[in-house]
């Protein structure tokens, strides 16, 4: 992680600094799971330095805005092509994939799918579904403001990443199987032999790594799902909660010229909560 060894073991400052640089990630995926899970433009979410809120009450989108407009009177300016395509639908959608890709940057994929695609048995999914279909207004409120965070674990998975299982699934479980494997014998000649077959069976040769880290996020919270006067989820009370919660970041690193020069990716969030019992593939 190119982090000093007299701070690895000495001042530690390495741990506060990951663990607040991870709860402001944390801050920015909430947005970003706001966006996806109640289809709203992430602009339309508030996002400042210290907290992320959305009120649905407060939230117009542009083309609420152009309707009205037109409703009340108002010219319609917009250009539209000869294939019937507008500018402002041509620039709606060009955010909208530079939103996607943003979101998709901060939090894997399969996390992402459970706050979207209505995959959970859990009562706000099936809840939200019902009054999607009834077409009945919703009212949705949350606030969320990190407070404190520290680094819960740490550990190294060598030569082996998420890509690479997603590639080659029979590759599920490799280092779990090593780890095992040692555990129950204790006969290093073995373990080293299935380490050097799994080398062999990655495309890089065991050059690339993943780190993966446990972070608990103490946040100041409010929310509620409404449905006209009707609570659906959450508390409709005015005051916030405090409410801790253990968010799991990934990182993948690839080997350089020297260990100074190891190449390191992007943090991302696999699971919140444990709701995906740690995202686990090693």
């Amino acid at each position: 992680m190119k982090t000093p060894m007299w701070q690895l073991f000495v001042t530690k400052s390495w741990e506060r600094e990951l663990a607040q640089n991870c709860a402001f990630a944390f801050k920015n995926a909430v947005a970003g799971l706001l966006s996806k899970a109640f289809q709203v433009p992430l602009l339309q979410i508030e996002n400042s330095d210290e907290f992320v809120r959305y009120d649905s009450t407060v939230s117009v989108s542009n083309k609420d805005t152009k309707t009205m407009q037109v409703e009340e009177g108002g010219e319609n300016d917009e250009t539209v092509d000869e294939t019937g395509v507008s500018e402002d639908d041509v620039v709606a959608a060009e955010e909208k994939e530079s939103e996607e890709q943003y979101i998709s940057a901060m939090i894997e994929e399969t996390l992402l799918k459970l706050y979207t695609s209505g995959s959970r048995n859990d009562e706000k999914t099936s809840l939200e579904h019902d009054h999607e279909k009834e077409n009945t207004v919703t009212e949705v409120f949350l606030s969320v403001k990190p407070i404190d965070s520290r680094l819960e674990s740490i550990f190294l998975i060598p030569s082996l990443t998420r890509d690479d299982v997603k590639e080659n699934e029979s590759l599920r479980g490799a280092y779990r199987e090593i780890e095992s494997t040692f555990q129950e014998s204790g006969d290093f000649q073995m373990v080293s032999d299935m380490a050097n077959d799994l080398i062999k069976k990655v495309k890089h040769g065991g050059k690339k790594r993943s780190i993966i880290v446990d972070i608990s996020i103490n946040c100041l919270e409010r929310f509620y799902v409404k449905s006209g006067q009707q609570l659906i989820q959450g508390d409709d009370d005015s005051k916030e909660k405090e409410v801790t919660h253990l968010v799991r970041f990934e990182m993948q690193t690839t080997k350089g010229e020297t260990v100074q020069d190891r190449e390191l990716g992007s943090w991302y969030i696999i699971d919140i909560d444990d709701q995906l019992e740690g995202n686990v593939w090693h």
